[in-house]
């Protein structure tokens, strides 16, 4: 089973999707995407963990300059959890980002219960939190 897969199977909402959808899903912010904040743990030839970041591309719209990375996605596999590779590869993403000219990094919509919002834990700190409402479709509320 991918990385991708089997890094989020137990988190909050996750649903499995096909390699075509995920494609889909991501090709809108291809474009964006900054080949230094994407990175890649590899052992013995396989994919282990990743991380990737998008500049603010609301920053652009609202006339700002571009000085915040959003670090979207951090998965390490299961097999190497816990070990310090998601830590690493966030240090490493958030110091690529200051090399860029980025002056902040935002690590968006990491679930505080998911162990990427403990790693995040040590080096950020909230702005912002959800709430995730559920009605009853088809029946009484």
């Amino acid at each position: 089973m991918p990385c991708r897969c089997l890094s989020f199977r137990n988190n909050f909402l996750y649903t499995p999707i096909g390699e075509v959808e995920f494609l889909a899903q991501y090709a809108p912010i291809r474009p964006y995407l900054r080949p230094e904040l994407v990175l890649l743990a590899q052992r013995a030839g396989e994919l282990v963990g990743y991380i990737f970041a998008i500049p603010d591309l609301c920053q652009a719209q609202r006339g700002r300059t571009v000085d915040t990375a959003i670090i979207k996605t951090l998965a390490v596999h299961p097999d190497h959890s816990g070990l310090g590779l998601g830590g690493l590869l966030l240090a490493r993403c958030q110091q690529a980002a200051r090399a860029g000219g980025f002056m902040r990094a935002i690590h968006a919509l990491f679930h505080e219960t998911n162990r990427s919002g403990r790693i995040s834990r040590h080096t950020a700190r909230v702005i912002r939190r959800y709430t995730l409402f559920a009605r009853q479709l088809g029946g009484q509320p």
